[in-house]
């Protein structure tokens, strides 16, 4: 792990559902109405999708890149393996973001929940490390909330 990610383990202590419902519907092109939300900060479709949770990172940990921190969104589905993930907004560097978007980084998180050996992006190592313990730490505490 690199010296540069700060952790924490704990949850933040407001989520703010008004800037991740504008997320849901500006960034991932999804109706927020189409969500349930709990207190934890965890969204339910409320049809079927394949997909049972979509969470955002920034709201379930605090870990720092480059620059600060980036907000993925995560959908997993019943067994918390990834469906899908995207990006949503970053304070880190630019250029770094890009990298890691650009790159085939965000695919190897495809079906693992956060065991899967995931390869950091050269020349935007700092940033893909925080996102990859991002997404590890999230899923960790959704799992926790769940079977609570």
């Amino acid at each position: 792990m690199n010296l540069s990610l700060i952790l924490s383990f704990s949850l933040l202590t407001a989520i703010d559902f008004k800037h991740n419902e504008k997320l849901i519907s500006s960034v991932l092109k999804l109706d927020p109405n189409s969500f349930r939300a709990d207190p934890e900060g965890i969204y339910t479709p409320i049809e079927s999708k394949d997909y049972q949770y979509l969470i955002f990172t920034n709201d379930f940990s605090e870990i720092y890149g480059f620059n600060g921190l980036t907000n993925v969104a995560v959908f997993l589905d019943s067994t918390f393996a990834v469906t899908n993930l995207s990006i949503v907004e970053s304070e880190d560097t630019r250029t770094y973001v890009r990298r890691v978007k650009r790159r085939k980084f965000l695919n190897q998180f495809i079906g693992f929940g956060y065991s899967g050996d995931i390869v950091p992006v050269t020349g935007a190592t700092i940033t893909s490390d925080a996102v990859k313990e991002s997404v590890k730490t999230s899923i960790n505490k959704l799992k926790q909330l769940i079977k609570n």
